[in-house]
């Protein structure tokens, strides 16, 4: 996959037979693992997939969602909304369903990820999850960091909550000291917007169009069994 990614014009003609082959079978003999490390491939690559193959994919996928590790659960959506997948509702809510389930072992950054990839497909949750989400992010909110923060408060306000009804906002003015997050935050123009929902003036754009962890090259995912 590293020399792919250094000749990213020159995938297809690699990747293009495997896809075909893994969908023949309907990927009859996969491991959970297996098609975890498959689409998130696919994601670090830009490389999008035949809508087929996706389709077969996401039935596939579907009866592993229990063995996926939360790592697992997060790297795949994120892999999907990288390649701006076009996902069937219902499919989407009961893999955040299953990630709502197994809140409790999702460190931070995994959730600020869940939540970015989430808004990013244009996706609203159901309510119950996003309270159990929200719940999360106050129970968990010293493990962020100010860019997992970010990200937070920008999918939130996707969801169509206010700033102030933001959980990251609220979390914020409530604590009565500075922590390396708020600093964090307040010295980079960017995650200052995205917390605070401010437009950017420099470029007119809202602070709704870009998302944290898409700003950079790699999506800031790994694979294997930890995110890099």
């Amino acid at each position: 996959m590293d020399l792919l990614l250094e000749r990213p014009s020159e995938s297809g003609w690699v990747l293009d037979p495997l896809l075909a082959h893994s969908c023949a079978g309907g990927f009859v003999g996969y491991s959970a693992s297996s098609l975890h490390l498959l689409v998130w491939s696919l994601g670090k690559l830009h490389y999008s997939p035949p809508a087929a193959w996706l389709e077969t994919f996401l039935k596939a996928t579907e009866t592993h969602f229990f063995r996926f590790t939360p790592t697992e659960l997060a790297n795949i959506i994120w892999a999907l909304a990288k390649l701006g997948a076009q996902l069937p509702s219902q499919w989407l809510d009961k893999l955040l369903l299953v990630a709502q389930w197994r809140f409790p072992s999702f460190p931070a950054r995994l959730l600020s990820i869940v939540a970015w990839s989430t808004a990013t497909l244009n996706h609203r949750p159901q309510p119950e999850w996003l309270m159990c989400f929200e719940e999360q992010v106050r129970a968990k909110f010293l493990d962020f960091s100010g860019h997992e923060l970010a990200c937070v408060a920008w999918s939130l306000r996707r969801f169509g909550y206010s700033t102030r009804d933001n959980a990251v906002f609220y979390m914020l003015q409530k604590q009565q000291n500075f922590l390396a997050a708020d600093f964090e935050i307040l010295s980079n123009p960017k995650l200052l917007r995205q917390v605070l929902g401010w437009k950017a003036a420099a470029r007119g754009e809202g602070a709704d169009a870009e998302g944290g962890w898409g700003l950079s090259g790699d999506g800031n995912t790994g694979g294997g069994n930890s995110l890099q």
